[in-house]
């Protein structure tokens, strides 16, 4: 997952709200749902229909269930993803964000 570049630097930047976001993956794809914490509201993965779900499930959540309380463990059982936990996301301004 490359994550966001920066023509200007040459390189990849680190986003807070990537960093703090819910990070899944499924079948070797990688999702990001960012944190609101900085306003990116995008999430980050390819455009398919696991994405779209998440798109969904977040969007009916939001301003009704808090980010850090969403029911990540209901959301990988309904769409089969796996949480990545916070020690295995990676960013290097080379490559992006990765999972280790």
């Amino acid at each position: 997952m490359p994550g966001f570049y920066d023509n200007k630097r040459g390189q990849y930047v680190q986003i807070a709200g990537i960093e703090k976001g819910h990070w899944y993956i499924g079948d070797r794809v990688l999702y990001i749902v960012p944190h609101p914490c900085d306003g990116h509201a995008e999430i980050v993965g390819p455009d398919d229909e696991t994405l779209a779900a998440l798109n969904t499930i977040y969007r009916k959540a939001d301003g009704q269930v808090p980010f850090d309380e969403m029911n990540t463990e209901s959301i990988t059982k309904d769409l089969d993803l796996s949480v990545i936990p916070d020690a295995l996301k990676c960013f290097d301004t080379v490559v992006g964000y990765l999972s280790a």
